[in-house]
C-alpha cells in the first residue's frame, strides 16, 4: 500500500471518531500556513546536505499513527499539535546560521504558526484552557517540557527537517480536516509521489554509478592478468591489490 493510500485511510477511520466543530476564524490562518507548507521541499530538503538530520524527542515525531492510537477528543490533540510543532519549528531553526538561504522561510513559517496558535487560543473560552490534560497526553507535555540535559538518550530520535514538516502538515489535514478541501489534499498527495519518483530515480542513478565505478575498478585487473582477483576484492581482500 502506497503512504498516500495509508493517509487517506487514516484520515477515514480517525475522523468519525475524533470529529470536532473547527472554529470557522481558524481556516484563514492555518491556509496561509498551509501555503508555506507548500514550499517545505524546496527550503527544508534541496537547501540542507543529503541526508542531514536534527536531534529531536521522540514525542515530536508526531505521526498519523499517533493521533489514531490516542484515540481522544480533537481539541485536546489540537492542543497536543500546537505544543509539539512550536518546538520542531524553534529546533529546526536554531540549527540554521543567521545567512542560512531557509532561514528566513522558517521564520516566516514560525511567525505564521504563532498567528495560528493565536486564533486557536482566542477561538475557545478560557476554561478550555485550564482542564485537566488526559494522563496520556500530560505525559507527553511533561516530556516536551522537560529540560534537554534531563531527557534519556534513548528518547532523542534523529530525523530530517523535512519529514517533521512533512508530519506537521499531514497531521494539520486530519486535525482541522473542516479547513482544507480535498483538492488541498489531493496536491500534497501528489506532491509525495513526485517525491517517491525522484527518491526511485535517484536509486536507479546510483545502482548505474556503482556499475561503470566497479567496471573501471577490474579492468586493469583483467588487462594485467589479474582476472583472477576479482572474487577477492569483491570480498574486501586486501591481498588483491598485491602486485
Amino acid at each position: 500500500m502506497s503512504c498516500c493510500s495509508v493517509v487517506s485511510a487514516a484520515l477515514c477511520v480517525i475522523e468519525p471518531v475524533l470529529m470536532n466543530l473547527t472554529p470557522s476564524s481558524m481556516c484563514t490562518p492555518l491556509k496561509t500556513l498551509n501555503v508555506s507548507l507548500s514550499h517545505r521541499r524546496r527550503y527544508m530538503k534541496h537547501n540542507f546536505p543529503i541526508n542531514y538530520t536534527i536531534r529531536v524527542h521522540q514525542k515530536e515525531v508526531f505521526k498519523l499513527s499517533n493521533i489514531s492510537r490516542m484515540g481522544l477528543d480533537e481539541l485536546v490533540l489540537q492542543r497536543l499539535w500546537f505544543q509539539v510543532n512550536q518546538g520542531v519549528l524553534k529546533k529546526i531553526i536554531r540549527v540554521m546560521p543567521d545567512r542560512h538561504p531557509s532561514r528566513p522561510y522558517a521564520a516566516e513559517l514560525e511567525r505564521r504558526f504563532r498567528d495560528a496558535e493565536g486564533v486557536f487560543v482566542q477561538s475557545h473560552p478560557a476554561e478550555v484552557f485550564q482542564q485537566e490534560l488526559p494522563e496520556t497526553i500530560q505525559n507527553i507535555w511533561d516530556c516536551l517540557t522537560e529540560e534537554p540535559d534531563r531527557v534519556p538518550q534513548s528518547s532523542w530520535r534523529l530525523v530530517s527537517p523535512k519529514s517533521l514538516l512533512d508530519n506537521f502538515c499531514q497531521t494539520m489535514y486530519c486535525l482541522f480536516s473542516q479547513c482544507f478541501t480535498s483538492e488541498e489534499e489531493e496536491q500534497n498527495r501528489e506532491c509525495k509521489e513526485e517525491q517517491n519518483r525522484e527518491c526511485s530515480h535517484f536509486l536507479l542513478l546510483l545502482m548505474y554509478f556503482y556499475f561503470f565505478a566497479l567496471k573501471y575498478l577490474l579492468e586493469p585487473l583483467s588487462d594485467h592478468g589479474y582476472s583472477c582477483r576479482v572474487s577477492g576484492l569483491l570480498s574486501g581482500r586486501a591481498d588483491v591489490w598485491t602486485l
